[in-house]
């Protein structure tokens, strides 16, 4: 593969791209490779309420330590590629060596509140909200993450990016005359974090994917600094 081919759409020989194709690449296990550790720290708080109601608070707290990370430890020094003479620690001819880690780490926080509220034997509701702050230096894909800057994780500490923070969801459930049920339902949450990319290899991360230090004027410090659109969806289902 050659990385960031400027000879299109003239087409050179065979042989011209070896120079600028991509050197070996070798991938290895951390000889202090472990399995992921999860923690969870939880505490809950139910009250019964006047008129059938029962309301109910959760505080978790989760810790994730030793998640998977491919990293390149033969890529240049820091400092080196821009002078035109990098430096790779186990030598050039060497080429990229992944090697799979455990360095990954993942903190969550979330509230969540429970409302279940049966009014009468016809109408019930049910409403459930949480609150979530989720931050980790890993994404998962089949290989594990790949950090952008394999000499400092933390580079990539950002939002998790399955983490929308507030989601929210209401049903109900309504028994007309003749055994009719009417139950309505609302769900709504927060829009997902996601990274903004450049499909080009700037410096000496060996990615072909980097975030932009800058885009339309903002600086973009850390990962998952873009979110998408909430999410909203309502519905009803009637039954006899």
């Amino acid at each position: 593969m050659v990385l960031n081919p400027d000879f299109y759409p003239a087409v050179p020989a065979i042989g011209s791209l070896a120079a600028g194709g991509q050197s070996l690449t070798t991938y290895r296990l951390d000889p202090h490779l472990r399995a992921a550790a999860w923690f969870l720290t939880s505490a809950s708080l139910e009250r019964q309420l006047p008129g059938n109601t029962t309301v109910s608070l959760k505080y978790n707290d989760q810790r994730t330590t030793h998640l998977p990370q491919t990293v390149n430890i033969n890529a240049p020094l820091p400092g080196t590629y821009a002078t035109g003479q990098p430096v790779y620690p186990y030598g050039q001819a060497a080429g990229n060596i992944f090697q799979y880690e455990s360095g990954g780490i993942q903190k969550a926080q979330w509230l969540e509140v429970h409302v279940n509220s049966k009014i009468n034997q016809k109408i019930s509701i049910t409403a459930n909200y949480s609150l979530m702050n989720a931050h980790n230096d890993w994404d998962w894909n089949n290989q594990g993450s790949t950090p952008s800057n394999p000499y400092n994780f933390g580079q990539d500490w950002g939002r998790a990016s399955w983490n929308g923070r507030n989601w929210f969801n209401l049903t109900g459930t309504l028994t007309a005359p003749g055994g009719v049920e009417f139950s309505p339902f609302l769900v709504a949450g927060g829009g997902q974090p996601y990274n903004l990319t450049i499909g080009t290899e700037l410096r000496w991360r060996t990615s072909a994917l980097l975030l932009p230090p800058i885009l339309r004027g903002r600086a973009w410090s850390s990962r998952s600094s873009a979110h998408s659109i909430p999410i909203r969806s309502r519905g009803r289902r009637l039954c006899r």
